[in-house]
């Protein structure tokens, strides 16, 4: 772990799909945050820090927090609003499917993907499953030894595995841009959006999957992009 001199954030923020660009005085904006390891204990003081910044400056304007919701199977529960003592008690953890066996997995990205080789992003011609994996299983084991219970993963069985998976895509570069108000400029950070299918993946390699449709995948996932969905 000592090679890695970027340690990944315990959160990923997700803006709403559909790239609004605009917003009204008076229109209300919803978006996702998860949440995992360590900064589950710290809600509370994610909550008042954004407080703070939203009464600070929101794309040139202010704003207030309305309302804070867990989202579960059945429904989005209400666990904080302005003026409350505390937030109420939720649930903090998320139960997982047990895999049974190889199995195709078909992914849809619904944000762009960003995989990195020798500092050039990969295209649709050129992806495969060996860097997806291998960068999905080394940040899920990055978060889990940072903020989380110290895996024991045999990555080297895992790469190995991973060298097995065929695949077949639909595949395609999107554009995106956002604007750093730290470095006021605008910043483009195209990857690949569509649906990609895994052939034949080990039951060691699933539970990965599984576990990065909620932590994103890729370059700049703590902003969102990286974002899939198990279609089955």
């Amino acid at each position: 772990m000592q090679s890695f001199s970027k340690v990944p954030n315990p959160y990923v923020i997700e803006a709403p799909l559909g790239g609004r660009k605009h917003l009204d005085v008076g229109d209300r904006l919803e978006f996702s945050v998860v949440l995992f390891g360590d900064a589950l204990q710290k809600l509370a003081l994610i909550v008042y820090a954004m407080q703070r910044a939203f009464s600070y400056e929101v794309c040139r304007g202010k704003a207030s927090l309305q309302c804070v919701y867990l989202e579960t199977e059945a429904g989005d529960e209400p666990i904080y609003e302005p003026g409350a003592e505390s937030i109420k008690p939720h649930a903090q953890q998320l139960t997982l499917t047990a895999p049974r066996g190889e199995a195709d997995k078909t992914l849809r990205f619904v944000t762009p993907l960003r995989l990195q080789n020798n500092g050039k992003i990969y295209g649709a011609k050129d992806i495969e499953p060996l860097p997806f994996l291998t960068a999905l299983v080394r940040r899920i084991g990055l978060l889990a030894e940072f903020h989380g219970d110290k895996p024991n993963l045999n990555y080297h069985a895992l790469r190995e595995a991973a060298l097995a998976v065929e695949s077949s895509h639909a595949l395609s570069w999107q554009n995106w841009k956002r604007y750093s108000s730290r470095q006021q400029k605008s910043m483009y950070l195209g990857g690949l959006v569509g649906t990609w299918t895994l052939s034949r993946v080990p039951e060691a390699l699933q539970i990965f999957l599984e576990l990065g449709s909620y932590l994103h995948v890729g370059k700049n996932a703590t902003f969102g992009l990286g974002r899939y969905e198990i279609l089955h």
